[in-house]
């Protein structure tokens, strides 16, 4: 089995997070209108103060409805490094009727918020094996995180990226 020897021999290591899902109440302290329909949020984090995440993970919000019995539960990729710690990036689109995008997308700076996390499996791992980045729209948020996070580190894993970058997207280059 030459496919399962190639996995084999290739390790790769889940980052070290704690598996602990928390609720978290936020403030809204900044939005940015990327296109006509998708928002950039940011949170800044209240109780607790501080979140442990992977890159790639995610955090939901349980939105109420009057109409229904039960809140809809939403997932959104964390989109900022975490070296930041204290504050988190979310970019998402507006669905019209959306209970999640309709929710957040009507926060204004100030507002308050809650949410659970983080969780999700998704993450960057520790791997010599070379990154390929692909995604299109607001799916570049849990690549955004990965890029941030591979920046901070000054890793030899992202070398060029080569085209150009859309306008609500994330391109990171490094030079030697």
């Amino acid at each position: 089995m030459r496919i399962s020897k190639r996995f084999a021999e290739t390790e790769t290591r889940a980052p070290s997070v704690s598996k602990n899902v928390e609720m978290f109440t936020a403030t809204v302290s900044r939005t940015t209108t990327l296109t006509h329909d998708v928002r950039e949020i940011e949170l800044t984090l209240l109780e607790p103060s501080r979140i442990a995440f992977a890159p790639g993970q995610f955090v939901s919000f349980e939105i109420v409805r009057p109409d229904l019995r039960f809140p809809a539960t939403r997932p959104y990729s964390i989109a900022s490094t975490p070296n930041r710690g204290d504050t988190i990036d979310l970019v998402l689109n507006r669905v019209p009727g959306g209970p999640g995008s309709e929710y957040l997308c009507g926060l204004e700076v100030g507002d308050r918020t809650s949410f659970k996390g983080p969780a999700g499996t998704f993450v960057l791992r520790d791997s010599p094996r070379d990154l390929l980045f692909v995604a299109t729209g607001t799916g570049i948020a849990p690549f955004r995180s990965m890029l941030w996070s591979l920046a901070d580190a000054r890793t030899e894993r992202v070398s060029h990226s080569s085209g150009d970058c859309a306008a609500n997207a994330t391109c990171i280059t490094r030079t030697s």
